[in-house]
Protein backbone atom coordinates (compact mmCIF):
# COMPACT_ATOMS: atom_id res chain seq x y z
CA UNK A 1 0.00 0.00 0.00
CA UNK A 2 1.21 3.47 -0.78
CA UNK A 3 1.48 6.14 1.88
CA UNK A 4 -1.80 7.67 2.92
CA UNK A 5 -3.39 10.29 5.15
CA UNK A 6 -6.09 9.65 7.69
CA UNK A 7 -9.28 11.59 7.37
CA UNK A 8 -8.86 15.16 8.58
CA UNK A 9 -5.07 14.82 9.04
CA UNK A 10 -2.20 16.32 7.08
CA UNK A 11 0.26 13.66 8.28
CA UNK A 12 1.09 10.70 6.04
CA UNK A 13 1.18 7.12 7.28
CA UNK A 14 2.48 3.96 5.66
CA UNK A 15 1.11 0.43 5.87
CA UNK A 16 2.65 -2.70 4.36
CA UNK A 17 2.95 -6.42 5.03
CA UNK A 18 6.41 -7.78 5.91
CA UNK A 19 6.89 -11.50 6.56
CA UNK A 20 3.20 -11.89 7.22
CA UNK A 21 3.10 -9.00 9.69
CA UNK A 22 1.42 -5.67 9.05
CA UNK A 23 3.68 -2.67 9.65
CA UNK A 24 1.61 0.48 10.07
CA UNK A 25 3.28 3.66 11.38
CA UNK A 26 3.13 7.42 11.09
CA UNK A 27 5.83 9.19 9.09
CA UNK A 28 5.18 12.43 11.02
CA UNK A 29 5.55 14.20 7.69
CA UNK A 30 3.05 16.19 5.64
CA UNK A 31 5.13 15.96 2.46
CA UNK A 32 4.15 12.89 0.42
CA UNK A 33 7.55 12.46 -1.26
CA UNK A 34 9.38 12.57 2.07
CA UNK A 35 6.81 10.17 3.54
CA UNK A 36 7.54 7.65 0.78
CA UNK A 37 11.27 7.95 1.45
CA UNK A 38 10.65 7.21 5.13
CA UNK A 39 8.57 4.17 4.20
CA UNK A 40 11.37 2.86 1.96
CA UNK A 41 13.93 3.45 4.72
CA UNK A 42 11.75 1.47 7.15
CA UNK A 43 11.61 -1.47 4.75
CA UNK A 44 15.39 -1.35 4.30
CA UNK A 45 15.89 -1.32 8.08
CA UNK A 46 13.70 -4.39 8.51
CA UNK A 47 15.66 -6.25 5.83
CA UNK A 48 18.99 -5.36 7.49
CA UNK A 49 17.80 -6.42 10.91
CA UNK A 50 16.75 -9.79 9.51
CA UNK A 51 20.28 -10.63 8.31
CA UNK A 52 22.04 -9.04 11.30
CA UNK A 53 23.21 -5.84 9.64
CA UNK A 54 23.09 -2.76 11.85
CA UNK A 55 23.53 0.81 10.77
CA UNK A 56 26.74 2.29 12.06
CA UNK A 57 26.23 4.60 14.98
CA UNK A 58 27.20 8.23 14.60
CA UNK A 59 30.76 8.90 15.72
CA UNK A 60 30.73 10.96 18.93
CA UNK A 61 32.82 14.03 19.60
CA UNK A 62 35.81 13.78 21.91
CA UNK A 63 33.84 15.49 24.68
CA UNK A 64 30.88 13.11 24.34
CA UNK A 65 33.03 9.98 24.33
CA UNK A 66 35.30 11.13 27.16
CA UNK A 67 32.41 12.01 29.47
CA UNK A 68 30.10 9.11 28.66
CA UNK A 69 32.49 6.20 28.20
CA UNK A 70 36.22 6.81 28.66
CA UNK A 71 36.21 8.47 32.09
CA UNK A 72 33.51 6.14 33.52
CA UNK A 73 35.69 3.21 32.41
CA UNK A 74 38.74 4.74 34.14
CA UNK A 75 36.71 5.34 37.30
CA UNK A 76 35.67 1.67 37.44
CA UNK A 77 39.00 0.11 36.49
CA UNK A 78 41.07 2.46 38.69
CA UNK A 79 38.65 2.73 41.59
CA UNK A 80 41.39 1.95 44.11
CA UNK A 81 43.70 4.61 42.63
CA UNK A 82 41.98 8.00 43.08
CA UNK A 83 45.05 9.91 41.97
CA UNK A 84 45.05 8.07 38.64
CA UNK A 85 41.37 8.90 38.19
CA UNK A 86 42.09 12.54 39.04
CA UNK A 87 44.96 12.59 36.53
CA UNK A 88 42.82 11.39 33.61
CA UNK A 89 39.95 13.63 34.64
CA UNK A 90 42.26 16.65 34.56
CA UNK A 91 43.86 15.66 31.27
CA UNK A 92 40.46 15.07 29.63
CA UNK A 93 39.26 18.46 30.84
CA UNK A 94 42.17 20.09 29.00
CA UNK A 95 41.50 18.06 25.86
CA UNK A 96 37.78 18.88 25.94
CA UNK A 97 38.58 22.55 26.36
CA UNK A 98 40.79 22.49 23.28
CA UNK A 99 39.31 19.94 20.85
CA UNK A 100 36.18 18.67 22.59
CA UNK A 101 33.90 19.41 19.61
CA UNK A 102 35.96 17.36 17.14
CA UNK A 103 34.59 13.92 16.22
CA UNK A 104 36.87 11.02 17.10
CA UNK A 105 37.34 9.88 13.49
CA UNK A 106 38.30 13.41 12.45
CA UNK A 107 41.19 13.78 14.89
CA UNK A 108 44.37 13.93 12.86
CA UNK A 109 47.54 15.94 12.28
CA UNK A 110 45.71 19.22 11.69
CA UNK A 111 43.75 18.91 14.93
CA UNK A 112 46.82 17.96 16.96
CA UNK A 113 48.97 20.74 15.50
CA UNK A 114 46.36 23.34 16.42
CA UNK A 115 46.05 21.90 19.93
CA UNK A 116 49.82 21.86 20.51
CA UNK A 117 50.22 25.43 19.26
CA UNK A 118 47.43 26.63 21.57
CA UNK A 119 49.02 24.91 24.58
CA UNK A 120 52.42 26.37 23.78
CA UNK A 121 50.92 29.84 23.61
CA UNK A 122 49.54 29.14 27.09
CA UNK A 123 53.15 28.41 28.17
CA UNK A 124 52.51 24.74 28.85
CA UNK A 125 55.68 22.69 29.24
CA UNK A 126 56.50 19.99 26.71
CA UNK A 127 56.04 17.36 29.41
CA UNK A 128 52.55 18.69 30.19
CA UNK A 129 51.52 18.66 26.52
CA UNK A 130 52.86 15.12 26.19
CA UNK A 131 50.69 13.96 29.10
CA UNK A 132 47.68 15.36 27.22
CA UNK A 133 48.72 13.62 24.02
CA UNK A 134 49.31 10.32 25.82
CA UNK A 135 45.83 10.54 27.33
CA UNK A 136 44.31 11.28 23.92
CA UNK A 137 46.16 8.28 22.47
CA UNK A 138 44.78 6.04 25.23
CA UNK A 139 41.26 7.40 24.66
CA UNK A 140 41.36 6.78 20.90
CA UNK A 141 42.69 3.26 21.32
CA UNK A 142 39.89 2.55 23.77
CA UNK A 143 37.40 3.88 21.20
CA UNK A 144 38.78 1.39 18.64
CA UNK A 145 38.47 -1.52 21.08
CA UNK A 146 34.89 -0.48 21.81
CA UNK A 147 34.04 -0.41 18.10
CA UNK A 148 33.21 3.30 18.12
CA UNK A 149 35.78 4.05 15.41
CA UNK A 150 37.56 1.65 13.08
CA UNK A 151 41.01 3.17 13.27
CA UNK A 152 42.74 5.75 15.48
CA UNK A 153 45.24 8.32 14.29
CA UNK A 154 48.71 7.36 15.55
CA UNK A 155 49.79 10.03 18.03
CA UNK A 156 53.49 10.64 18.68
CA UNK A 157 54.78 12.55 21.69
CA UNK A 158 56.83 15.71 21.30
CA UNK A 159 60.61 15.52 21.52
CA UNK A 160 62.60 17.63 23.96
CA UNK A 161 60.75 16.67 27.13
CA UNK A 162 62.81 17.20 30.26
CA UNK A 163 63.84 13.81 31.61
CA UNK A 164 62.69 12.67 35.04
CA UNK A 165 65.86 10.57 35.22
CA UNK A 166 68.20 13.55 35.30
CA UNK A 167 70.63 13.44 38.23
CA UNK A 168 71.96 16.77 39.47
CA UNK A 169 75.56 17.17 40.49
CA UNK A 170 76.28 18.90 43.81
CA UNK A 171 77.45 21.98 41.89
CA UNK A 172 74.18 22.05 39.92
CA UNK A 173 72.25 21.69 43.15
CA UNK A 174 73.96 24.78 44.60
CA UNK A 175 73.42 26.70 41.36
CA UNK A 176 69.73 25.82 41.44
CA UNK A 177 69.09 26.53 45.14
CA UNK A 178 70.96 29.84 45.27
CA UNK A 179 68.39 31.91 43.26
CA UNK A 180 65.40 29.77 44.31
CA UNK A 181 62.50 31.45 46.07
CA UNK A 182 62.07 30.48 49.75
CA UNK A 183 59.15 28.19 48.88
CA UNK A 184 60.98 26.44 46.05
CA UNK A 185 64.12 26.15 48.15
CA UNK A 186 62.31 24.34 50.96
CA UNK A 187 60.44 22.01 48.60
CA UNK A 188 63.65 21.19 46.72
CA UNK A 189 65.66 20.49 49.88
CA UNK A 190 63.04 18.04 51.17
CA UNK A 191 63.05 16.16 47.85
CA UNK A 192 66.86 16.23 47.61
CA UNK A 193 67.41 14.99 51.17
CA UNK A 194 64.41 12.73 51.78
CA UNK A 195 63.51 11.51 48.28
CA UNK A 196 59.82 12.43 48.52
CA UNK A 197 57.71 12.63 45.40
CA UNK A 198 56.56 16.19 44.56
CA UNK A 199 52.94 15.43 45.45
CA UNK A 200 54.04 13.90 48.76
CA UNK A 201 55.73 17.20 49.61
CA UNK A 202 52.63 19.14 48.52
CA UNK A 203 50.41 17.18 50.93
CA UNK A 204 52.61 17.24 54.03
CA UNK A 205 50.65 17.90 57.24
CA UNK A 206 52.22 19.07 60.48
CA UNK A 207 50.37 16.66 62.74
CA UNK A 208 50.34 13.46 60.70
CA UNK A 209 53.52 13.62 58.60
CA UNK A 210 56.13 15.64 60.51
CA UNK A 211 57.65 13.68 63.39
CA UNK A 212 60.80 14.28 65.50
CA UNK A 213 63.72 13.47 63.22
CA UNK A 214 61.56 11.93 60.49
CA UNK A 215 58.86 12.39 57.87
CA UNK A 216 56.10 9.79 57.73
CA UNK A 217 54.29 9.12 54.46
CA UNK A 218 50.97 7.32 54.93
CA UNK A 219 49.52 7.19 51.43
CA UNK A 220 50.83 7.74 47.94
CA UNK A 221 51.26 6.66 44.37
CA UNK A 222 51.93 2.99 45.12
CA UNK A 223 51.20 0.39 47.78
CA UNK A 224 54.78 0.82 48.96
CA UNK A 225 54.45 4.56 49.52
CA UNK A 226 53.86 4.15 53.26
CA UNK A 227 57.23 4.68 54.94
CA UNK A 228 59.22 6.67 57.52
CA UNK A 229 62.19 8.65 56.23
CA UNK A 230 64.80 10.08 58.62
CA UNK A 231 65.40 13.79 58.04
CA UNK A 232 68.71 15.60 57.64
CA UNK A 233 69.89 18.58 59.71
CA UNK A 234 69.06 21.05 56.94
CA UNK A 235 65.55 19.63 56.58
CA UNK A 236 65.13 19.88 60.37
CA UNK A 237 66.32 23.50 60.28
CA UNK A 238 63.98 24.57 57.49
CA UNK A 239 60.96 22.85 59.08
CA UNK A 240 61.74 24.52 62.42
CA UNK A 241 61.78 27.90 60.69
CA UNK A 242 58.43 27.56 58.90
CA UNK A 243 55.30 29.27 60.29
CA UNK A 244 52.28 27.12 61.13
CA UNK A 245 49.16 29.03 60.10
CA UNK A 246 47.55 25.90 58.67
CA UNK A 247 47.42 22.12 59.02
CA UNK A 248 49.46 22.01 55.80
CA UNK A 249 53.22 22.47 55.86
CA UNK A 250 52.93 24.34 52.55
CA UNK A 251 49.48 25.99 52.50
CA UNK A 252 48.21 27.80 49.41
CA UNK A 253 44.98 29.46 48.20
CA UNK A 254 44.01 26.42 46.11
CA UNK A 255 40.95 24.19 46.18
CA UNK A 256 42.86 21.60 48.20
CA UNK A 257 44.34 24.17 50.58
CA UNK A 258 47.94 23.20 49.84
CA UNK A 259 50.44 23.92 47.07
CA UNK A 260 50.42 22.15 43.71
CA UNK A 261 53.00 21.88 40.94
CA UNK A 262 51.54 25.03 39.36
CA UNK A 263 52.24 27.01 42.53
CA UNK A 264 55.99 27.04 41.93
CA UNK A 265 56.24 26.25 38.19
CA UNK A 266 57.57 29.71 37.31
CA UNK A 267 59.89 29.69 40.34
CA UNK A 268 61.42 26.44 39.07
CA UNK A 269 61.93 27.78 35.54
CA UNK A 270 63.66 30.88 36.88
CA UNK A 271 65.98 28.97 39.26
CA UNK A 272 66.89 26.53 36.48
CA UNK A 273 68.17 29.32 34.18
CA UNK A 274 71.61 28.41 32.86
CA UNK A 275 71.24 24.73 33.77
CA UNK A 276 70.22 21.83 31.48
CA UNK A 277 66.45 21.38 31.71
CA UNK A 278 65.03 19.08 34.36
CA UNK A 279 61.67 18.62 36.06
CA UNK A 280 61.10 18.91 39.84
CA UNK A 281 60.76 15.12 40.01
CA UNK A 282 64.47 14.94 39.11
CA UNK A 283 65.25 16.19 42.63
CA UNK A 284 63.76 13.01 44.09
CA UNK A 285 65.54 10.99 41.44
CA UNK A 286 68.82 12.67 42.41
CA UNK A 287 68.32 11.80 46.07
CA UNK A 288 67.60 8.11 45.48
CA UNK A 289 70.51 7.79 43.05
CA UNK A 290 72.83 9.32 45.66
CA UNK A 291 71.60 6.82 48.25
CA UNK A 292 72.35 4.00 45.81
CA UNK A 293 75.85 5.33 45.13
CA UNK A 294 76.48 5.58 48.87
CA UNK A 295 75.88 1.85 49.18
CA UNK A 296 72.26 1.54 50.34
CA UNK A 297 71.08 -2.04 50.00
CA UNK A 298 68.28 -2.80 47.56
CA UNK A 299 65.67 -3.56 50.29
CA UNK A 300 66.54 -0.33 52.13
CA UNK A 301 66.47 1.71 48.94
CA UNK A 302 63.13 0.18 47.94
CA UNK A 303 61.62 1.06 51.33
CA UNK A 304 62.96 4.63 51.52
CA UNK A 305 61.92 5.39 47.94
CA UNK A 306 58.42 3.99 48.47
CA UNK A 307 58.63 1.66 45.48
CA UNK A 308 56.09 -1.10 45.00
CA UNK A 309 58.29 -3.25 42.76
CA UNK A 310 61.95 -4.02 43.27
CA UNK A 311 62.43 -3.70 39.49
CA UNK A 312 61.93 0.05 39.85
CA UNK A 313 64.55 0.19 42.59
CA UNK A 314 67.03 -1.73 40.45
CA UNK A 315 66.94 1.07 37.87
CA UNK A 316 68.53 3.35 40.45
CA UNK A 317 71.19 0.76 41.23
CA UNK A 318 72.01 0.66 37.52
CA UNK A 319 72.00 4.45 37.12
CA UNK A 320 74.21 4.84 40.17
CA UNK A 321 76.85 2.79 38.38
CA UNK A 322 77.14 0.31 41.23
CA UNK A 323 80.04 -2.03 40.47
CA UNK A 324 78.69 -5.51 41.21
CA UNK A 325 82.06 -7.06 40.52
CA UNK A 326 83.85 -4.86 43.05
CA UNK A 327 81.15 -5.50 45.63
CA UNK A 328 81.42 -9.26 45.14
CA UNK A 329 85.22 -9.04 45.50
CA UNK A 330 84.78 -7.23 48.82
CA UNK A 331 82.28 -9.87 50.00
CA UNK A 332 84.67 -12.67 49.07
CA UNK A 333 87.46 -10.87 50.87
CA UNK A 334 85.39 -10.74 54.06
CA UNK A 335 84.35 -14.37 53.58
CA UNK A 336 88.00 -15.35 53.11
CA UNK A 337 88.86 -13.73 56.43
CA UNK A 338 86.10 -15.68 58.17
CA UNK A 339 87.30 -18.95 56.62
CA UNK A 340 90.92 -18.25 57.65
CA UNK A 341 89.93 -17.50 61.24
CA UNK A 342 87.73 -20.60 61.37
CA UNK A 343 90.50 -22.82 60.01
CA UNK A 344 93.01 -21.40 62.51
CA UNK A 345 90.70 -22.15 65.42
CA UNK A 346 90.10 -25.71 64.23
CA UNK A 347 93.85 -26.34 63.84
CA UNK A 348 94.50 -24.93 67.30
CA UNK A 349 91.91 -27.23 68.87
CA UNK A 350 93.38 -30.24 67.06
CA UNK A 351 96.85 -29.51 68.44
Amino acid sequence: MAVYRKKGSKIYWYSFIYRGERIQESTKQSNKTVARQIQDARKTQLAKDEVGIKDRERVPTLAQFAESRFLPNIQVRKKDKPRTVAFYTQRCARLIEGIGKVKLDQIGEKTLTAYIEARRKAESATSTINRDLATLRKLLRFAVREGVIQKAYEIKLLPGEASRERVLTHDEERTYLLPASPLLHDIAVIMLDCGLRPDEVHRLRWDSNIKPGAIEVHTGKTDGARRTIPTTPRVEDLLAGLPRPSEWVFPAPTKSGHITADTYKKHHAKAMAGLPDFVPYSLRHTCITRWAKAGATVPTLKYLAGHKNIATTMKYIHLAGTDAGAELAEIRKRMSGVVTISTTVENSEAA
